[in-house]
């Protein structure tokens, strides 16, 4: 708790935008999956910093409660704005979280992070380096790379991160970019994911899985060029389509 309070009420504004990426029931701004429930713990201060050891305890809870609160994913965006090309267990954040992120995957959840926006093209951020992770960077307006982002061979996926209208802190919506924001769009992804295929089969999806079906069903982007990799924009029909399919037919 760094407010030295027991409530995980927002105090600095992004907190409410990536919650209202995955799940706001708003018309207009509608989440990626609407009906989702939110669990909101509290690792940051008011500034946006925050430290290794308080996310590790908020993953900690996470974990420990998986089962009561039906926990699927972990959305996180932040990061260390280091520039890993490979695993980071020794790491500094990577010896600290990477028990938590195999805890996580051992118990089916999927562990979301943001790539972090430092202009790296041949590395990303802390945690999401971290083996278990599943790194997300950033796409712009019509698919296009947005420099910002930061990518490399970790990489798979990418989502929306330019002008995203969402919730925000005080009421209202507000417009932000960054890998923060295609994070969330992800986890929204995967919360629709292991809704269907529950209902089609009776069992969520492994993280593994997860990951596989959302790099092979979206769209390819380009970025030789600048990191020399390929990456896939997420396409969350695409990615639900077999089950929807499933539970029609049946």
């Amino acid at each position: 708790v760094r407010n030295n309070d027991a409530h995980p009420m927002d105090d600095h504004g992004h907190g409410t935008h990536v919650a209202g990426i995955v799940a706001s029931t708003d018309s207009t701004y509608l989440g990626v999956a609407p009906n989702a429930s939110l669990l909101a713990l509290k690792a940051m201060g008011g500034d946006g910093s925050g430290y290794a050891s308080d996310i590790a305890a908020a993953m900690e809870w996470c974990i420990s409660n998986a089962e009561t609160y039906n926990v699927s994913v972990i959305s996180m965006s932040l990061g260390d704005s280091g520039e890993y090309d490979s695993s980071c267990e020794s790491s500094a954040v990577g010896t600290i979280m990477a028990p938590l992120f195999a805890a996580a995957v051992a118990k089916n959840i999927s562990v979301v992070v943001a790539t972090g926006n430092d202009n790296h093209t041949s590395g990303i951020s802390g945690p999401a380096c971290v083996t278990g992770a599943i790194p997300v960077g950033r796409t712009g307006d019509s698919d296009a790379i947005v420099d910002s982002g930061n990518r490399g061979s970790l990489l798979r996926l990418m989502a929306p991160g330019s002008n995203i209208y969402a919730p925000y802190l005080g009421g209202g919506y507000a417009s932000l970019g960054g890998t923060s924001m295609s994070t969330p769009h992800v986890a929204g992804a995967i919360a629709l994911m292991n809704q269907y295929a529950k209902a089609a089969y009776g069992s969520v999806l492994t993280p593994d899985q997860i990951e596989d079906k959302l790099a092979l069903t979206g769209v390819n982007i380009d970025d030789e060029a600048n990191s020399g990799n390929n990456y896939s924009r997420i396409n969350v029909l695409a990615a639900v389509q077999p089950y929807l399919n499933y539970t029609n037919d049946t």
